[in-house]
């Protein structure tokens, strides 16, 4: 999974434009709010200037490039969906190393000796309880579940695909 792959199937939930007096990110356009960029003008936000954003300010910042190829779908989902320190978080966790929010040497290093699967249920769990305690849960619950179950299984899939495709 690469940014191009990981970024078209988020796109399937972040949509177009909505300005939703419900959703605490208030008015958005291919998931990008109004609350995180103010400045930016949401209306007129192209898709191209959407893309830039999610490179810098998701995938890039999570690191994704140098994650597992099986684990950065739902990594780079998280980061979108429910914020880059918690998306970080988890993932620290879902390998068993402190979980300060700062991706460095020691949580990469950890990575390298658990089994993606592992690290994706784990991830999934911990993805799922936040969205529970949250208190939209009620409004959005149904929405965020379907997504985190279509990006659990798109990323367990291409996990065993990667492991089917090293058996000689």
């Amino acid at each position: 999974m690469n940014f191009e792959n990981c970024l078209e199937l988020i796109m399937r939930y972040e949509g177009g434009y909505s300005n939703d007096s419900l959703d605490p990110g208030g008015e958005t356009k291919f998931g990008i709010s109004k609350r995180a960029y103010p400045k930016l003008n949401i209306k007129e936000l192209t898709l191209e200037n959407a893309k830039t954003i999610y490179r810098l300010d998701y995938w890039d910042r999570i690191s994704c490039d140098l994650l597992h190829p099986a684990i950065r779908l739902i990594v780079f989902d998280c980061a979108v969906n429910q914020g880059v320190a918690r998306a970080s978080i988890y993932l620290q966790r879902s390998v068993g190393v402190n979980s300060d929010g700062m991706l460095g040497p020691i949580t990469f290093a950890a990575l390298k000796d658990v089994d993606p699967q592992l690290i994706i249920t784990k991830y999934a769990g911990y993805r799922h309880e936040s969205y529970i305690k949250n208190p939209r849960w009620n409004i959005f619950g149904a929405g965020w579940s379907a997504r985190l179950l279509d990006v659990t299984i798109r990323s367990l899939i291409y996990s065993n695909a990667l492991s089917l495709a090293r058996i000689p």
